[in-house]
């Protein structure tokens, strides 16, 4: 079943707030239960579309301790921001979202990135096996050269720093040239010690993993069945190992730096690659269901403080696997 603007809009206020408590309270069956003490047991304060706890006293909404804490958005409005969230199969910037629904460029920014939170802190994190592919992708460096070749900075200089995104698809079985699983990873480069420690943390050993040529991938085929292609050869290899699922999310994300954002810093690249990952797993979904689905996880999701207040503070941490435990260096596999 397709979701559409329209439907939305025929709502009633009543219908729209039953369709978020059920988000934010399946198991309960959309029955309010306090976000303090977990009780079930709340009086309705119907003046002010707010609960409050019989044990604890405690007062709350729909939206009290999700990502949208203290939002000044209608619930109709948050309905209609997943939705268009949704529809937005190459991504979707702040500026277009403030001309659909009439915010301001800050409270759009701050929006999209909520979401984005909360995918990444509910990503699934289970060991994947089967057939995995694994491919990197380099972001960031962008020149701008100046009119006047004296004033242009060299070549390999550039002004933003350069960062790789690892990818690990995992084949689809029932369905043929389609991805089920996409995990990415942000890293400062694509070497050995990188692609195994994120390797080892996602795959179970033994698992067949498709790569290229890099050199990177060398040592992985001690622990995994590694099969590759070399690119300078062939896109398919003479048995039909290709890495055109760990491409075609590459493509995906291509379609959003250059389509739609225009610029990733590093500090937030780790926030759209995973949103990328997430578009290319739900892209067989209906726009209803992946509706349904984000908004569950932003308000099953506990407020940060990373975009909170954000633009008096403006800090966000860059994530970047930097540093590799002792304990998955290169040629320790527990």
């Amino acid at each position: 079943m397709k979701l559409s603007l329209r439907k939305i809009n025929k709502l009633t206020d009543a219908e729209v707030a039953d369709k978020l408590k059920l988000l934010r309270w399946p198991s309960t069956n959309g029955e309010p239960v306090c976000p303090d003490c977990a009780c079930d047991a709340v009086y309705v304060i119907a003046t002010r579309s707010q609960y409050r706890c019989k044990r604890c006293g405690h007062t709350f909404s729909i939206i009290s301790g999700t990502v949208f804490h203290s939002s000044k958005l209608s619930l109709r409005s948050i309905l209609q921001l997943g939705l268009l969230w949704a529809n937005a199969a190459k991504g979707k910037s702040a500026l277009e979202l403030r001309r659909d629904i009439g915010l301001n460029h800050k409270s759009s920014f701050v929006l999209l990135h909520k979401l984005r939170e909360a995918l990444l802190t509910t990503a699934d994190d289970t060991p994947m096996d089967g057939d995995v592919e694994i491919d990197g992708m380099h972001v960031g460096g962008h020149i701008r050269h100046a009119n006047r070749a004296e004033d242009r900075p060299e070549q390999n200089e550039a002004p933003t720093p350069v960062r790789c995104v690892l990818a690990l698809c995992q084949r689809n079985p029932e369905h043929l040239g389609g991805s089920m699983r996409t995990r990415v990873q942000v890293v400062e480069t694509e070497t050995a010690e990188t692609a195994f420690d994120f390797i080892t943390r996602n795959v179970v050993q033994g698992t067949t993993i498709y790569s290229d040529g890099h050199a990177g991938y060398d040592r992985i085929g001690m622990w995994y069945d590694l099969r590759r292609v070399n690119h300078r050869r062939a896109y398919h290899g003479d048995n039909g190992e290709n890495i055109n699922l760990c491409e075609n999310y590459f493509s995906r994300f291509r379609r959003l730096q250059f389509g739609q954002v225009h610029k990733i810093t590093p500090k937030y690249l780790a926030e759209y690659a995973n949103e990328i990952a997430y578009r290319a797993d739900t892209r067989r979904w209906t726009n209803e269901h992946i509706t349904h689905d984000i908004l569950a996880r932003a308000l099953q999701t506990k407020r940060t403080e990373t975009f909170r207040r954000y633009w008096h503070s403006g800090v966000v941490p860059e994530t970047v696997q930097e540093d590799i435990p002792d304990d998955v260096q290169l040629g320790n596999v527990g």
